[in-house]
C-alpha cells in the first residue's frame, strides 16, 4: 500500500478527536471508579456521570430528553425498537419503517416480526420517503415510525418535521436514526421521541452510542442486572467513555455549519467530473449532503476499482461497511429504484473536513487514469 493514504470512507469511520482521546485516556486512571459504589470516590465519578449526560443533552439542546449511553449505535436501534416494541405491544403491534434503512434496524424489526409484530416498509419516492403513503400505511394498532435520518449509503435526507407532523397528528412515537446527520446535517431533534447516535461517526470511539428519548417514555431492557442506566441498561458505566462522548458531541455540534460549508466546496470538482462522464457513471446521491457522494459505474465492475485504489492508498467503499463484505448489491440502490447493475457497482465516498482539495483531484485523477488503462 502506498505510504500516504488518502481516506474517503469517513461514514463507515473516523479517527478519533485528539482531544476525546486524550480526556480518555486521562479520564482511565483518574474517573476509574465504580459510579455505583457508595463511597465518596464513587460519588464523584457518578457526579461526573451525571454531568457528561447532561451537558450531552444540552448540546442538542434536548433538556426534556432522557440518555442512554450504549455499546453503539447497533445496541441503540435495538433497544429503541424492540424495548418501545415490547413495553408498548398492549397498544398495538404494528411498526413502520422505510425499504432502505440500516441492518440495525431492519434485522431487529425482522425479530419482531418472528414475535408477531407486523411491520410495514415504505417504499418511499426515489430514496425519500412519501409522506402520502406515509399517513396510507398508519393503522388504529400502529405504535411505532422508524426512519434514517440521513441515508448512510446514498446520502438522501429525510424531511423529518414532515413525518413528525403526520406521526404525531395520530399519537404516534417517532424513532430516527441520526448516525449520519450528527454534526453533518441540521436536524430538527426535538421532533423525534427516540434518537439513535453513534460516537465513532463523529470522532469519538468505537463501541460507543447513545440513545436520547423523550421523557415519559418507558422502554423494556434488553439486559437484565445491576439496574444501571435507569434500570434499562443493566452493566457497569464506563465514565471515561462518557466524558470522551460528552466533548464529541459538544465539538461536532459546534462545527457542523463549518464543516457542512466545507465539505460542500470540495466535492463540487467530484460532482462536476462525474457529470461531464455521464456515459461512464450516473450518480445516486445529490449534493444537498457533500458528505456522502454515490456513483455507479454503467459497465465496469466496481469492485475492480475498490481494489485498484485501495492498492494506490485511496480507501473508498463500494456500499456500507455493515455489507461491504456480503455478496448482495446494494439494498438502498435496489429499494430506490436502480438496476442490478448499478446497485451492484457503485461507489460510496464519504468526507469530513480532515480531507482536502488535494485529495479530491488525487482520487479523481487516479480513478480517470485507471478507467483508460481497462479501455484500453
Amino acid at each position: 500500500m502506498a505510504n500516504k493514504v488518502i481516506y474517503l470512507d469517513h461514514a463507515a469511520t473516523t479517527s478519533p478527536i485528539k482531544e476525546v482521546v486524550s480526556i480518555y485516556n486521562e479520564a482511565l486512571t483518574t474517573s476509574f471508579y465504580n459510579p455505583a459504589s457508595a463511597h465518596q470516590a464513587g460519588t464523584i465519578v457518578n457526579r461526573e456521570l451525571e454531568n457528561a449526560r447532561s451537558d450531552i443533552l444540552r448540546s442538542f439542546g434536548l433538556s426534556s430528553y432522557n440518555l442512554i449511553f450504549t455499546s453503539g449505535a447497533s445496541e441503540s436501534n435495538n433497544l429503541a425498537l424492540k424495548g418501545y416494541a415490547h413495553r408498548y405491544l398492549r397498544r398495538g403491534k404494528h411498526i413502520i419503517t422505510s425499504s432502505f434503512e440500516h441492518p440495525s434496524v431492519t434485522n431487529p424489526l425482522k425479530a419482531l416480526e418472528n414475535e408477531g409484530f407486523e411491520v410495514t416498509y415504505l417504499k418511499g419516492n426515489d430514496g425519500y420517503i412519501s409522506l402520502e403513503e406515509l399517513e396510507k400505511a398508519i393503522r388504529p394498532d400502529t405504535i411505532l415510525v422508524s426512519i434514517m435520518a440521513v441515508n448512510n449509503e446514498v446520502g438522501f435526507i429525510q424531511d423529518i418535521k414532515g413525518i413528525s407532523k403526520i406521526v404525531h397528528s395520530h399519537g404516534i412515537k417517532l424513532h430516527i436514526d441520526a448516525v449520519q446527520a450528527v454534526g453533518k446535517i441540521a436536524t430538527p431533534y426535538s421532533d423525534a421521541d427516540l434518537i439513535t447516535v453513534s460516537m465513532h461517526k463523529i470522532g469519538g470511539l468505537k463501541s460507543s452510542g447513545l440513545l436520547l428519548y423523550k421523557k415519559g417514555i418507558e422502554l423494556t431492557s434488553l439486559i437484565d442486572g445491576g439496574g444501571q442506566e435507569n434500570n434499562i441498561r443493566s452493566g457497569t458505566n464506563d465514565v471515561p467513555m462518557a466524558l470522551a462522548d460528552a466533548f464529541a458531541i459538544k465539538y461536532a455540534l459546534s462545527h457542523q455549519k463549518e464543516s457542512y460549508e466545507y465539505c460542500l466546496e470540495l466535492v463540487k470538482p467530484l460532482y462536476e467530473y462525474l457529470s461531464n462522464h455521464s456515459d461512464l457513471y450516473e450518480i445516486n446521491s445529490t449534493i444537498d449532503n457533500p458528505f456522502i457522494v454515490n456513483f455507479s459505474f454503467k459497465n465496469k465492475k466496481a469492485s475492480v476499482f475498490v481494489e485498484a485504489l485501495s492498492s494506490l492508498g485511496i480507501m473508498v467503499a463500494s456500499k456500507s461497511a455493515c455489507s461491504s463484505r456480503l455478496d448482495k448489491g446494494s439494498v438502498t440502490l435496489l429499494a430506490i429504484g436502480k438496476n442490478s447493475q448499478l446497485a451492484n457497482n457503485a461507489i460510496r465516498l464519504s468526507f469530513s473536513s480532515s480531507n482536502n482539495k488535494e485529495d479530491i483531484e488525487t482520487f479523481i485523477n487516479t480513478l480517470d487514469k485507471l478507467v483508460k488503462e481497462l479501455r484500453a
